[in-house]
């Protein structure tokens, strides 16, 4: 007999191998395709901070659907003062961010009584002869991490400097340890916002959405009555010293030192 008669019999071990792999990789193709289905249906788009203006690429306006991000169960959206600036930035412009909550948007008086707009005033009457754009990114009901998420988008378009008025947002605004939009602590929502361009952690935070029963509509069954604030408060008393205060103050100084950070590296003044 010939050693070319002799059937040599499969190795069981690389047979195991091949199923092991086969049976290890099944789970990431299942998410890579459910990621890629995502993406091609449009699920979990993330809204830009600041769009086109309509008709004319030659302004931007803060989108008026960004507070879409962080608000989930909200029919009606809180949005920004609206202010328009030139997509390419004048050589002798002054500009100037403004972030914070509802008080930096200018509530209860809005548009005409805002800081921003006494300051853009002030500086027009200074400096007559310059450019000036005074931009406010403030709207109701956010707090430092919407701030924090805001930073790379306003960086990008070449501020002068930036003005922050916030913190009295802090535990019941969005994604706050007191709010309705939360989901728990700071490393939590720190690593969902980062992630927020991965579909399927857009689907599974509205999945927890739903599980947890949140309901924030607009109509009469939810107190339509109540400021926006009202309705976004899920703990509606948080003691002196509990561990949500603590949680709270935690989560102010952690966000605000990251966002300063971020300014500073870009040399920007705060």
């Amino acid at each position: 007999m010939s050693t070319s008669d002799i059937k040599t019999e499969p190795d069981p071990s690389k047979r195991n191998r091949a199923f092991t792999l086969l049976a290890l990789s099944i789970p990431f193709l299942f998410f890579a395709l459910l990621e890629i289905s995502l993406r091609l249906s449009g699920y979990g788009n993330v809204e830009p901070l600041f769009i086109p203006v309509e008709a004319t690429n030659d302004y931007r306006i803060q989108n008026p659907e960004v507070a879409r991000r962080y608000f989930k169960q909200l029919q009606v959206l809180p949005t920004g003062p609206g202010d328009v600036f030139l997509t390419q930035k004048p050589d002798d412009a002054i500009r100037i961010f403004v972030q914070g909550g509802s008080s930096a948007a200018g509530y209860p008086y809005y548009y005409g009584g805002s800081f921003s707009r006494m300051l853009e005033q002030r500086l027009h009457l200074t400096f007559p002869d310059r450019s000036v754009e005074v931009i406010n990114t403030a709207m109701a009901a956010v707090n430092s991490y919407t701030l924090l998420d805001f930073a790379d988008e306003i960086i990008a378009e070449k501020p002068d400097a930036v003005l922050i008025y916030a913190g009295h947002n802090e535990f019941y605004g969005a994604l706050g340890v007191g709010s309705a939009e939360s989901f728990g602590g700071g490393f939590m929502v720190r690593s969902m916002m980062a992630l927020s361009g991965v579909r399927i952690v857009h689907m599974l935070r509205n999945l927890l959405s739903g599980i947890a029963g949140i309901v924030l509509t607009d109509d009469g069954s939810t107190g339509s009555n109540r400021t926006l604030m009202e309705r976004m408060a899920k703990d509606q008393s948080i003691a002196l010293g509990s561990k949500a205060y603590e949680q709270g103050l935690s989560q102010f100084r952690t966000n605000l030192g990251a966002l300063l950070r971020k300014y500073r590296s870009a040399s920007i003044p705060v």
